[in-house]
């Protein structure tokens, strides 16, 4: 679900460089398809706001007492929010200059939220690996 979120995020780069900010992009980049990107975007995003939420009360609270990988977490925790509002933000605000602004923030958000995330599940699996190979003889 989260791969297919960047996935698409990453392919709807180039509607915004040309819609929001009027750059002329080739318009050889996906062709037509444009509005399926988004609409995939869009439901990836539905779905991964499920997993968020049915991450908090288990997850994200064991994370918390075991004081492992926290500080990737938390800062997972402050940034979903962020890209929860800015995404709300490129569908329905209505003033160029701050949907613009907004699609941006978005784009400049969730490209290194991407690279946290995959940190986050990556130090997850060493972390577990290294605990099953000191207590698994």
């Amino acid at each position: 679900m989260l791969a297919l979120l960047t996935l698409t995020g990453i392919a709807l780069i180039p509607g915004v460089l040309a819609l929001r900010f009027e750059l002329d992009v080739a318009e050889t980049w996906l062709p037509g398809t444009r509005t399926l990107w988004a609409a995939l975007h869009g439901l990836a995003a539905f779905g991964t706001l499920l997993l968020l939420g049915s991450l908090l009360p288990l997850h994200v609270r064991h994370g918390l007492r075991q004081r492992k990988n926290r500080r990737t977490g938390i800062t997972m925790l402050a940034v979903f929010p962020l890209l929860i509002l800015s995404g709300w933000g490129v569908y329905y605000i209505a003033n160029e200059s701050l949907a613009r602004w907004t699609s941006a923030s978005h784009v400049l958000i969730a490209l290194p939220a991407s690279v946290l995330l995959g940190w986050h599940v990556w130090r997850a699996h060493r972390i577990h690996e290294e605990f099953h190979s000191r207590h698994v003889r």
